[in-house]
């Protein structure tokens, strides 16, 4: 027999504005070409759109060991936008991880491949998003990467 009363029916979302320590794990896509030649892109199966995909582990505090998956753009047939975002969010990583001065030069933001973002630890904000699915609105987490210029970085 299983005993369901105690299956929590939440979805398990790190509630929005919690700020930690957190680990960037990435997942090999496989996809190889002329400019994404490190194994580390995914491909979508529906559209152009490339990406890396990623899972930020929480470190510390009340949501220790949580994760949050998320994709962080490398290409949109669409626009510059998505590329754009991933941009940003890969030098967040950086910044955040290093303790980086934006408005400082450093090296260690000239990245050869995708693979050095791979066990970072930075500081997150968690989100709570809204995205359909099949045409049902379902909650999602997402972060915000912490860089020393936030008010939140510790």
């Amino acid at each position: 027999m299983e005993n369901l009363n105690e299956v929590s029916l939440s979805e398990g979302l790190v509630p929005e504005g919690v700020i930690a320590h957190a680990k960037v794990r990435l997942t090999r896509g496989g996809h190889i070409t002329d400019l994404y030649t490190d194994g580390w892109a995914t491909k979508s199966k529906s559209s152009e759109a490339v990406f890396l995909v990623c899972d930020f582990v929480i470190l510390d505090g009340e949501y220790k060991d949580c994760m949050i998956k998320t994709n962080i753009g490398l290409f949109s047939e669409k626009s510059d936008f998505y590329r754009d975002m991933g941009l940003r969010t890969r030098r967040r990583i950086i910044d955040s991880a290093y303790n980086l001065d934006e408005k400082v030069e450093d090296s260690r933001r000239n990245i050869e491949n995708y693979g050095v973002l791979d066990g970072l630890v930075c500081v997150i904000k968690s989100k709570v998003k809204i995205e359909q699915y099949n045409g049902v609105d379902r909650s999602k987490n997402d972060v915000i990467v912490l860089t020393p210029r936030d008010e939140e970085y510790k």
